[in-house]
């Protein structure tokens, strides 16, 4: 007789199948609505803080450290490099330099630097730099400062910038400044590289050569000449 109850109990703890298996869903999609329920109510009290002002919506931009300076020469204390600035452009090719922090100098000053190590030019972009620089004084009739400056481009350029080159001969004739020509040529006779001397020969011939297309091109006063530069043209009085 007690067997035959114990049988019963058992048989009664167990849940049939039909029961079992809605019940087990009917849980499965209250726990699913309880966690989307917690997400939505998540997301609305952050997009109400946002709201408010509690927490921002997108980051802060980092603070412009590039402004816009006037054209010419300015020295980085920190590095002592000089940098040329084209008028209303911003420093580029220097990585993070704050531009509030550098200081102008001028044309003369940057002659003043060229025999020490440092101050000096950025040297990646040395040749454009003073380039523009002497091209500035052009327009400004300061022949002799614009000669110097293309002198002191021509001595650190490497590879040889015949460019300035050119240039430097050319206002030579044009202006009357002899000694800049005798400098120049001096200059070119002590280069050491047989090939560099050889490609300077046509150049040193016309230059002598009052005779020469470009002789007589860069002396006819009559007529203006254009020089180009990466900040547009100048024309040579």
């Amino acid at each position: 007789m007690i067997e035959k109850t114990d049988s019963t109990a058992k048989q009664a703890r167990i849940i049939p199948r039909r029961v079992f298996l809605p019940w087990l869903i009917t849980s499965i999609g209250a726990i699913g609505s309880s966690v989307l329920l917690f997400q939505s109510f998540r997301r609305t009290e952050t997009k109400t803080r946002t709201l408010i002002g509690d927490k921002p919506r997108f980051k802060k931009r980092k603070p412009d450290n590039q402004l816009k300076l006037a054209r010419g020469f300015y020295l980085n204390p920190r590095s002592q490099i000089i940098h040329y600035i084209p008028e209303g452009e911003r420093l580029r090719f220097t990585g993070c330099t704050n531009t509030r922090h550098l200081q102008p100098t001028t044309a003369a000053d940057v002659l003043k630097y060229a025999t020490g190590t440092k101050p000096r030019v950025n040297v990646s972009r040395l040749s454009n730099s003073l380039e523009q620089a002497a091209a500035e004084q052009i327009l400004q009739n300061n022949i002799e400062l614009s000669c110097e400056l293309l002198f002191y481009a021509i001595q650190r350029e490497r590879p040889i910038s015949y460019r300035l080159y050119d240039l430097l001969a050319g206002l030579s004739v044009r202006f009357g400044k002899p000694d800049q020509m005798k400098r120049l040529i001096a200059h070119v006779n002590q280069m050491q590289s047989p090939q560099a001397l050889e490609n300077f020969n046509p150049r040193l011939k016309k230059w002598h050569d009052p005779q020469s297309l470009w002789y007589r091109r860069w002396t006819d006063q009559s007529k203006k000449l254009r020089w180009t530069t990466n900040n547009g043209p100048v024309l040579l009085m």
